[in-house]
């Protein structure tokens, strides 16, 4: 005998809240599951109507289970990705869609706030730090190098992450030593940009010795000024 969708409905909620203890357990704060509005109506067996979202929004949050962009959202469309987590996401946090946005972004950024010493490696004639290849053909989302008074300071290699993802210290370490041994004369240094901390990942970095890494996270907002029309 088939399940009916509201059954459905009720697995995929018991699902998700499993999901996200799952990923708290691994000391992912806050916790985050990301699912298609497509993957979510098939597995409610339901169409992605107006009415069923709003339902299932209620639904989600009295199991405090919340989502971002809500799922009552006009434009949402199906192969849209929706976040889930265990509390309300921040209401004016937003987070660059595509990590090569987020690779100009930080570009742009050089020579100025937490970046103000920075400026991307030209080395080789190459006109920017983007996308440096190492010998293995791996490849640095970002490097710079330090800008001193007494001349060129240290290589810093930058590795972005849309949100923080699992190995990324261990890929940063591999770059960091993959830089020195093509440039045995320089000084190297890590940065990692994430969306999201990851507290698992964190620990791991305070216990590494001999390398210098820092680790930040953005925050991207808009502050409406004007009332609205």
């Amino acid at each position: 005998m088939s399940s009916s969708p509201g059954d459905q409905v009720d697995r995929f909620i018991t699902s998700m809240n499993t999901a996200l203890r799952e990923t708290a357990a691994r000391g992912v704060v806050p916790p985050i599951e990301r699912r298609k509005l497509r993957t979510i109506a098939s597995a409610c067996e339901k169409r992605a109507s107006a009415q069923f979202l709003a339902s299932l929004q209620d639904r989600l949050n009295q199991s405090s289970v919340y989502t971002e962009p809500p799922l009552i959202d006009s434009g949402l469309r199906l192969d849209d990705w929706v976040l889930f987590s265990t509390g309300p996401f921040p209401a004016a946090a937003a987070f660059f869609s595509k990590e090569s946005d987020l690779q100009r972004f930080v570009e742009a950024c050089l020579g100025s706030t937490v970046f103000r010493n920075l400026e991307p490696f030209r080395g080789g004639g190459r006109r920017s730090g983007r996308e440096f290849r190492l010998p293995d053909g791996r490849r640095i989302d970002l490097l710079c190098q330090e800008r001193t008074k007494s001349g060129t300071g240290a290589l810093v290699a930058i590795e972005l992450k849309r949100e923080q993802q699992r190995g990324t210290v261990q890929q940063l370490l591999e770059y960091l030593d993959a830089l020195k041994q093509l440039y045995p004369s320089r000084t190297v240094k890590g940065i990692i940009i994430s969306g999201r901390e990851d507290q698992v990942a964190a620990t791991l970095l305070r216990g590494i010795v001999g390398y210098d890494i820092e680790w930040f996270c953005y925050d991207v907002t808009f502050k409406k000024v004007s009332p609205s029309s």
